[in-house]
């Protein structure tokens, strides 16, 4: 019930920020990009593409890590919380009380974290459309822009041409 939940969620956050349109631009600019009657060129090898495919599948991995490692702490410290009672007081049932403690306990923290899941989703779902263009560009057979280099600021550093750096001793 709760993946079904979180799949209408998905949906939902997919529709409201446009996705269904940007989805659509993606496909009909692939149409020309990519004509129906020519075969895919991909360039020098297929590498690009398959670095693409390694490093989203990497990511949906590390999403799906994200997503459900705080309810399976969650559900792991009840565990611990109950095998702990269970030695303190055997006369309680802590097998079946487990069933229901760690349903309550893994549903409650999944509606706590809705709203950073949420946050997730809006941002890898835009971040989805990047690659969907980096796909066609590859099956097109041209090399993907590099980005631009980050200048490094040269402030407090210090300069060559100037010579060595001063020594400094403190005081006695």
């Amino acid at each position: 019930i709760s993946g079904s939940f979180l799949f209408q969620l998905a949906l939902v956050i997919y529709l409201t920020l446009g996705g269904h349109r940007t989805f659509l631009d993606s496909f009909t600019g692939s149409f020309v990009t990519l004509p129906v009657l020519a075969f895919p060129e991909a360039g020098p090898g297929m590498m690009p593409l398959m670095d693409l495919f390694i490093k989203t599948t990497g990511e949906v991995l590390y999403i799906s890590i994200q997503i459900a490692a705080p309810i399976i702490i969650a559900i792991f410290v009840a565990d611990i919380i109950l095998g702990i009672a269970n030695r303190v007081a055997p006369q309680i049932n802590v097998w079946e009380l487990g069933f229901n403690v760690k349903g309550y306990v893994g549903i409650l923290l999944l509606f706590v974290a809705i709203t950073v899941i949420s946050d997730q989703m809006e941002y890898y779902l835009t971040k989805a459309d990047t690659y969907t263009d980096e796909v066609i560009l590859d099956l097109k057979g041209q090399p993907p822009t590099p980005p631009a280099p980050i200048p490094i600021p040269e402030e407090g550093q210090h300069q060559p041409e100037a010579g060595p750096p001063p020594v400094v001793t403190p005081p006695p």
